[in-house]
């Protein structure tokens, strides 16, 4: 919910500036395309940190 917050809050000024209700969730949708973009082009790349632990490192409980 404190993810969701923030984008109302952008969306309700944005409109009350005058700009289109469709326009401005387009622009949103285009923003999400590019972030997933870049994030399929980092992941295929392998440019993401490995997701490995070190076997050395004892986890104490």
């Amino acid at each position: 919910m404190l993810v969701q917050a923030p984008g109302s809050s952008a969306l309700g000024v944005l409109v009350d500036a005058g700009y289109g209700f469709d326009l401005v969730f387009r622009g949103f949708a285009g923003v999400i395309g590019l972030v997933l973009t870049v994030f399929v082009v980092v992941y295929l790349t392998g440019w993401f940190p490995p997701d490995r632990r070190p076997e050395s490192l004892p986890i104490d409980r």
